[in-house]
């Protein structure tokens, strides 16, 4: 699972990198989700988040590449001038961790188990935080029976499960009436116009907790 490779990567590279750990891991699954979504629209002919026997300056050079241009494309996440903190022979390690996943097409728990793991255990205890699992998100979102008209929001949104969720149920309904057969929802592929408008003008999530909210928007 990732949250088994995090785990793996912190014992052998990032507990000894004086970094923040949960800081530079969520950069660099922001750049994969980033560079698997650009080559699976056929923006770019290979994956680019991979070690091809490039030394490690020129690893680090080529995923700061990528980190800028999904900053630029995903903005409201990182700050303009914030870059990767991880040493290059660090960096180097890291990516060779992750390049096999695949994290769209993956059930998004793995994903969750993952941040889960990352954000500070102490801080969500205090904040009374916790991350629902999905399968529990799942069935609540099918006992509300969420319709393409109406608003939906959650007001402790955390990483945003609830949202997703909504969204999931109603471009069902959507690709539904529209005569489109629907893959897996979270996919790389390119959504229909009509179910991109319902979840700009109709979703909406909040939450305090600044980490949880990155994870949040990046999803």
């Amino acid at each position: 699972s990732l949250k088994s490779i995090v785990l793996d990567m912190e014992d052998e590279v990032l507990a000894n990198a004086g970094v923040d750990v949960f800081e530079e891991v969520f950069k660099l699954i922001f750049i994969k989700l980033f560079d698997e979504l650009q080559n699976s629209r056929k923006l770019t002919k290979n994956l680019e988040f991979r070690n091809y026997g490039e030394s490690d300056g020129e690893l680090k050079e080529k995923i700061e590449g990528i980190f800028n241009d999904a900053k630029e494309q995903w903005s409201g996440i990182f700050k303009e001038d914030e870059g990767i903190e991880l040493s290059p022979s660090h960096l180097s390690v890291c990516v060779s961790s992750l390049q096999d996943v695949k994290l769209f097409n993956s059930n998004l728990d793995v994903i969750d188990d993952a941040f889960e793991y990352l954000v500070n255990k102490n801080a969500k205890g205090e904040k009374g935080q916790y991350f629902t699992p999905r399968y529990v998100i799942d069935m609540c979102v099918k006992m509300m029976n969420p319709q393409e008209n109406e608003y939906m929001i959650d007001t402790a949104s955390g990483s945003c499960g609830f949202p997703i969720h909504n969204c999931f149920e109603v471009w069902k309904k959507i690709y539904a009436d529209m005569g489109i057969s629907e893959s897996h929802l979270f996919t790389a592929e390119k959504k229909e116009e009509r179910a991109l408008k319902y979840v700009k003008e109709k979703v909406f999530g909040i939450d305090f907790d600044k980490k949880t909210v990155r994870v949040a928007r990046m999803l």
